[in-house]
């Protein structure tokens, strides 16, 4: 695969990362400049369409904004005799934050990068829809977006026009996949949100977003906590700003009680970094919205709770089910 990438380079190590989906290696190859070190992602796991587009996404990201991301040497989307897509980025220094002993002004300094992050690529590009990022390759409607490298990329077929209707369509799609656990809340979450969808009956613009903005996909500094790379962008999707802000709040807080200081300290972080690069809009209706956001992203672990959970000790699981379920209660009181 490397040699299809650059002919001259060879491969001296090869250490495969067994989390993750897809195929991730950590490669050591020796070059005309001496050894260097690398990441090959090869799509195994999920459809070639969802995969191409992220090595687009990094250089648009590297080209365009601020934010530390691997530097992409090359990409394959299709190949008559290797497994493909696939694509080659060098490998970045730092430590997986989620893996780090981070003090609170640290985590605080995390959150105040991604704020700042977003807001930069909130900023990059001015997309027509709502939905996944997709190569204009894999549309049925050629017309795209932004070009990148000769590529260009764009929303899927399926995307929305409104942001009401993207939002919408998500949140009945996990409405209906609700863990047995968290069964019992359907009908008041579906009373709650029913309320405050009409706050989205109004124009948003779509922006680049990251959706798993998580600890485990930031490398970080361990001296001071400040960003070295922020990782995974598979899920790049277009979405409202607010949106994806809340969800940078609910994986950087470790989906936190409501009233949590954890929770408001992350909050006002990525507020802070927000200002400084972008500029939020706000209305009569945007704690509402913000009500909405919270209900729609809480959804993630009241679907995939079994899953998230699996292997978790008896208590502690029960524990976390006490707590999204307080979270729940909270935000409908």
């Amino acid at each position: 695969m490397i040699r299809s990438i650059r002919p001259g380079w060879t491969v001296r190590e090869n250490t495969p990362i067994t989390s993750g989906t897809d195929a991730v290696s950590f490669l050591t190859v020796e070059t005309e400049t001496g050894d260097r070190e690398f990441v090959l992602k090869v799509c195994t796991a999920v459809p070639s369409e969802d995969f191409r587009p992220e090595p687009y996404v990094l250089s648009l990201l590297e080209a365009g904004t601020s934010v530390p991301v691997p530097h992409v040497i090359d990409a394959v989307d299709t190949h008559a005799d290797l497994p493909a897509p696939f694509f080659l980025m060098e490998r970045c220094e730092g430590v997986l934050a989620d893996d780090a002993d981070l003090t609170p002004e640290m985590h605080e300094r995390m959150a105040r990068d991604a704020g700042r992050f977003a807001g930069s690529y909130h900023a990059l590009s001015d997309f027509e829809r709502f939905g996944y990022v997709r190569l204009d390759c894999d549309r049925s409607n050629s017309r795209g977006d932004v070009v990148v490298d000769g590529r260009t990329l764009a929303v899927a077929d399926d995307a929305a026009r409104s942001w009401r209707a993207f939002l919408e369509d998500l949140y009945e799609g996990r409405i209906d996949d609700l863990d047995d656990e968290f069964a019992d809340l359907r009908s008041d979450l579906e009373a709650f949100v029913e309320t405050r969808l009409d706050t989205l009956d109004r124009s948003f613009d779509p922006v680049l977003g990251h959706i798993d903005y998580k600890p485990w996909n930031v490398l970080i500094r361990p001296e001071t906590g400040e960003t070295a790379a922020v990782l995974d962008w598979a899920h790049a999707s277009t979405m409202a700003p607010y949106y994806d802000l809340i969800l940078a709040e609910e994986h950087l807080g470790r989906w936190a009680p409501l009233d949590a200081d954890r929770r408001k300290r992350v909050r006002t972080a990525l507020a802070e970094g927000y200002a400084e690069t972008n500029e939020l809009e706000r209305d009569s209706r945007f704690e509402e919205r913000r009500e909405l956001y919270l209900a729609v992203a809480r959804l993630q672990p009241l679907v995939w709770f079994s899953e998230w959970t699996e292997g978790v000790p008896t208590g502690e699981r029960r524990r976390q089910a006490a707590e999204h379920r307080k979270f729940v209660e909270d935000l409908l009181a």
